[in-house]
């Protein structure tokens, strides 16, 4: 983690910088700014489009409880792609651009979901302090007694 964090602060604004330059030295400095900021610009209105479809498409779904999930993930997706367009830079706007194509979000929110999932079910430990468990085969659990604490094992799901 620690060298992620590094490479987005040291090395993305680096390799921005570099490719601003190669770019800057073969079509020239001003209109390698003009193409910076027109592509800014057209990001920033495409996102803006989508993303009040997509906000309208949750308000929807969030009333019929129908594929939530999906248009959340279009959510995040669309305001990180905002986020990388507003970085003046050409790799941020291209990876902001492809954020912009539907199939691509939803691939990256299945890698992000398998990703959690596998991380979560490794570290998560479930402790129950005065409560009471229910299995859903087996009815209710005895109560552990007078200040007693249960500690159970991850569950996995099937």
């Amino acid at each position: 983690m620690p060298w992620l964090i590094l490479f987005i602060l040291v090395g993305l604004p680096l390799i921005e910088l570099y490719l601003l330059i190669e770019i800057g030295s073969v079509i020239g400095a001003a209109q390698t700014i003009l193409l910076s900021l027109v592509t800014a610009a057209l990001g920033i209105t495409l996102v803006r489009r989508q993303g009040l479809g997509i906000l309208a498409r949750l308000q929807r779904e969030a009333r019929t409880a129908d594929r939530l999930g999906v248009s959340l993930v279009h959510g995040f997706f669309l305001a990180f792609a905002g986020l990388l367009l507003l970085v003046p830079g050409f790799m941020t706007d291209t990876l902001g651009a492809l954020l912009l194509i539907p199939p691509v979000r939803l691939w990256m929110g299945r890698g992000l979901v398998t990703g959690l999932a596998r991380s979560g079910g490794r570290s998560h430990t479930v402790i129950i302090i005065d409560g009471e468990v229910y299995e859903s085969s087996t009815g209710p659990k005895s109560e552990p007694a007078e200040g007693e604490t249960e500690i159970l094992p991850p569950r996995r799901r099937p």
